[in-house]
């Protein structure tokens, strides 16, 4: 066929490329929370990473927990339009009044995908519509799980930062007041140093069995003379 005649074809011949398909608001807005989760994540995994070579790492922290109740109130927000627009979805989908179930019951990604496959048989286009439901609440549980887990790693993050801080502080407290714990077989709980290498020297002759034992056998003669020379023994 000439260029000539392609050109006097009917429009409806021409086969044109398909429209890219349109965004829908909530794909966007899931995008978004998508978006801000991932950086939060990756911001906080580059400070767990170096978090002993900050100067302060206590302030980062809290800046990124200030940035992820941002994001938390944020998703809030968007997962109550998400809801929202379930319901009304299937409200129109869903005949309350013949099956006895409130949409709000149906509204989890579970229900609704049963929902999906009880209609796959006979009703395609509910099924389909169902199927699309249960996909929007599922990515929403999932991005609500995100943000609740990176919740609780901030948290324990932070508990750690307090836990090595007081340590610090105890360890600096007993170096000044010249104090060393020891706990090895109940011996002692603790003694004053003025020498760390007298401390070391000590604690070595306390444990070695022979010393023991020496000091062990002078005490028992020194007892004896003792006896000796009190008044009335030969």
């Amino acid at each position: 066929m000439s260029a000539r005649n392609f050109s006097l074809l009917p429009p409806s011949r021409i086969l044109l490329p398909p429209l890219p398909k349109r965004e829908q608001w909530f794909e966007i807005a899931d995008k978004k929370v998508r978006e801000r989760s991932q950086s939060l994540n990756q911001r906080f995994r580059a400070w767990q990473h170096n978090a002993s070579g900050y100067r302060n790492p206590a302030i980062l922290l809290e800046r990124l927990m200030q940035d992820l109740k941002k994001a938390r109130s944020h998703f809030r927000k968007h997962s109550r339009a998400i809801k929202k627009y379930l319901l009304k979805k299937l409200a129109a989908l869903y005949d309350e009044r013949a099956d006895g179930y409130p949409c709000e019951f149906l509204s989890s990604a579970d229900r609704m995908k049963e929902l999906s496959i009880q209609y796959e048989m006979f009703d395609n286009e509910k099924s389909e519509a169902y199927r699309a439901l249960s996909k929007i609440e599922r990515n929403r549980q999932t991005e609500e799980d995100v943000l609740e887990n990176m919740q609780e790693d901030f948290e324990e993050a932070g508990w750690q930062l307090e836990q090595d801080r007081e340590e610090r502080l105890q360890s600096r407290n007993m170096r000044t007041e010249g104090t060393h714990p020891v706990a090895e077989d109940g011996m002692m709980e603790s003694m004053q140093l003025t020498d760390l290498e007298d401390f070391e020297r000590g604690y070595l002759r306390h444990r070695d069995s022979r010393e023991l034992y020496r000091f062990s056998f002078e005490e028992q003669q020194e007892t004896a003379q003792l006896i000796a020379r009190m008044p009335g023994q030969s």
